[in-house]
């Protein structure tokens, strides 16, 4: 099981970006998250592999990302991905043997970028969006996740479901209607105008029970997007939830 913290964020436009990733919109703002990752898999590849294969089961457009690094790092070869799609570049596939010099951490790390780029892109509906992830030379066990990222709070949430889903998939429990769930509610809550959302809303909204409709907002809330508050016009008894506004650097 790997131990992954995030030690800090960052938001905003970094003029040099473009020398690391071409494809970066110079007018685009970026999320930049310092992750922190220990992880040394018996067979990396193996393990890394079955981490694509239960993402693919999940969203099946992670097939048609794209990556321009060293190809052993290429996301979704080990698991029979195609490759084309919205993080930059051409895909081949990764030998199946042991890779020297193979950093299952930094493999981790550039899974992780594309879990949020793709969930990014579902909530968003942004037709391209392009990322990078890099290790740190003076700090072991740091590595930089770079993503384009108009919204800090999209954003962070993004991250906090990439992390808990991928940690969850080491667990053993996989990724299905709940999460799919939390993202048509993060996608509808990023188009809707104004706050508090109530279940019941969304509920009538989305079609779901209320049940289920509370359930995918306790998630969001336990990602830091959303904050429940009291209503007193709420003569459920149900919380009000509306989206946490976050300072920049946070």
């Amino acid at each position: 099981m790997p131990e992954v913290s995030i030690s800090e964020i960052q938001h905003g436009t970094l003029p040099l970006a473009s020398r690391l990733n071409p494809r970066f919109a110079p007018d685009t703002p970026l999320l930049l998250a310092t992750l922190k990752i220990r992880w040394a898999p018996r067979n990396p590849q193996r393990a890394i592999a079955d981490l694509e294969k239960r993402l693919l089961a999940f969203s099946p457009g992670f097939r048609h990302h794209e990556c321009r690094g060293m190809g052993m790092y290429h996301v979704f070869s080990h698991a029979g991905g195609n490759g084309k799609s919205h993080a930059g570049g051409e895909e081949r596939a990764a030998s199946s043997g042991k890779l020297e010099g193979f950093d299952a951490a930094l493999a981790l790390a550039h899974l992780l970028e594309h879990a949020v780029i793709d969930f990014l892109s579902e909530v968003t509906g942004e037709m391209t969006c392009s990322g990078i992830t890099g290790a740190h030379r003076s700090v072991s066990h740091r590595y930089d996740l770079l993503v384009e990222c108009r919204e800090l709070e999209i954003g962070c949430c993004c991250l906090a479901l990439a992390l808990g889903w991928i940690q969850g998939l080491f667990r053993g429990h996989p990724m299905g209607s709940a999460e799919k769930d939390v993202l048509s509610l993060l996608r509808w809550m990023h188009r809707r105008a104004s706050p508090p959302v109530f279940a019941s809303r969304v509920a009538g909204v989305l079609g779901w029970s209320e049940d289920r409709a509370e359930r995918a907002l306790a998630a969001l809330q336990q990602t830091g997007y959303l904050e429940s508050t009291a209503y007193a016009m709420n003569l459920s008894g149900l919380p009000a939830y509306r989206p946490r506004r976050l300072s920049q650097g946070a």
